[in-house]
């Protein structure tokens, strides 16, 4: 599911049926998505900041507050969702190692991870349903004693690589965080009053595996949600302080 600036991305998060099962719960009516889902991209939409290739960054995470989002309502599949993430992608958005949480139509909000060689797939869900207004961060890790990914949610180790992202992906690596659905009529979770925040925003050093705060400015806004639809509301992304931390909702 990486993003590319001003388009849409390559790949898309593949929600397994099977999940579709889990977590049924009961739609917040503060927040009223567009109830026909109309068209969609093979790519899915996108709306967050992201870096298009950074050679000084091998891994990344934030600290993302989970929020409710509503999905549009006449694809009632499990390919129907919504969900807010940290993700280190290879340049040619091709492969990618990313976390953070998700809903599908019925579903209750969830973790997710899934990493991409390129050539191979791997997913992995959560199976308790997460609070509202409750913080976790989500790591993107290479890890050089398995040269390897590792997805990280709090202290929980989700997934790990059996490939090596340094010679199965391209360089200079993407990270992204980026809020995505797969329909332009479903909301990305948040609302003005009670936004998704991504905070402490951190890439690891490529030369160095410490993390660090990653700079300001040195990523560029992408939202594929900004015009407004036919209830009057659109996606929307605030630059918060410090900078590079922002919010993400619908309103």
């Amino acid at each position: 599911m990486p993003a590319r600036p001003r388009n849409i991305i390559r790949a898309t998060v593949a929600v397994l049926a099977a999940a579709a099962s889990l977590l049924i719960t009961t739609p917040i009516a503060a927040q009223a998505e567009v109830a026909t889902c109309g068209s969609r991209s093979p790519n899915n939409y996108h709306a967050g900041f992201v870096n298009p290739g950074d050679p000084n960054v091998e891994g990344d995470y934030a600290i993302i507050s989970t929020r409710y989002g509503a999905v549009c309502d006449t694809d009632t599949s499990a390919n129907n969702f919504t969900n807010q993430y940290a993700m280190i992608a290879s340049n040619n958005l091709a492969g990618w190692a990313q976390d953070g949480y998700i809903r599908w139509y019925g579903s209750s909000i969830v973790f997710f991870a899934q990493q991409s060689s390129g050539h191979s797939l791997n997913t992995k869900y959560g199976t308790s349903g997460l609070a509202l207004g409750s913080t976790y961060f989500y790591y993107n890790k290479w890890d050089p004693t398995c040269y390897c990914m590792e997805d990280i949610i709090g202290r929980t180790l989700y997934l790990k690589s059996t490939w090596n992202p340094w010679s199965a992906w391209v360089l200079p690596f993407s990270p992204q965080f980026t809020g995505e659905a797969t329909y332009l009529a479903s909301d990305l979770a948040g609302t003005a009053s009670a936004p998704a925040n991504y905070t402490s925003i951190s890439g690891q050093d490529s030369w160095t595996d410490a993390w660090e705060p990653y700079p300001c400015g040195q990523m560029q806004s992408v939202n594929d949600g900004s015009a407004l639809r036919v209830d009057g509301k659109s996606w929307r992304i605030n630059v918060t302080n410090p900078c590079p931390n922002f919010n993400l909702y619908t309103g």
